[in-house]
């Protein structure tokens, strides 16, 4: 006589069940790697974060704004400007944000090679210097941007920023 246990049958084709499962996740966990940083909700090319508090441009002495807005989706040419009475230092990085649903958000990079190069900027003076995000944030979809330098003015570092819009 041979006996079937067929609740040991069940029992392994739930654990085969599960196994299968696990191994499915792990398959979709790999494939998404690269798309980790694809925001679904929003739609854009990168994730975004909500900005919650924001302390952006303390000094109205100290200005950012564009100046050759003919190719805002990969770069753009700006200006620092200098009304202060002391020298204000700063380097290549910047960030952007994104208007969505009518909030601030940070773009999420992965990858940003920003040089060590400081630049100065004396009392009542300008500097001009050209921005090519399209390396590090790809080339911009349509929407209303900011992007922000830091800088550096005394022992108190602050940021300043300027607006535009990719059509």
């Amino acid at each position: 006589l041979r006996f079937t246990n067929y609740a040991g049958d069940a029992h392994m084709l739930k654990k085969l069940g599960v196994f299968l499962l696990l191994i499915l996740m792990l398959i979709n966990i790999i494939a998404c790697e690269d798309k980790k940083y694809v925001n679904i909700h929003t739609g854009y090319p990168w994730a975004t974060e909500r900005i919650i508090t924001e302390s952006l441009n303390d000094n109205k002495d100290i200005s950012l704004s564009i100046i050759d807005d003919s190719d805002l989706s990969n770069k753009a040419r700006l200006s620092i400007k200098n009304n202060s009475s002391e020298n204000i230092w700063f380097g290549s990085k910047y960030s952007l944000q994104i208007v969505v649903n009518n909030e601030w958000h940070n773009i999420l990079i992965t990858k940003a090679d920003f040089t060590t190069e400081q630049i100065s900027v004396e009392p009542e003076n300008e500097i001009e210097f050209e921005v090519d995000w399209s390396q590090i944030y790809g080339e911009l979809p349509t929407g209303v941007y900011r992007i922000i330098k830091e800088y550096d003015i005394g022992q108190t570092t602050s940021f300043v920023y300027c607006t535009f819009t990719v059509l």
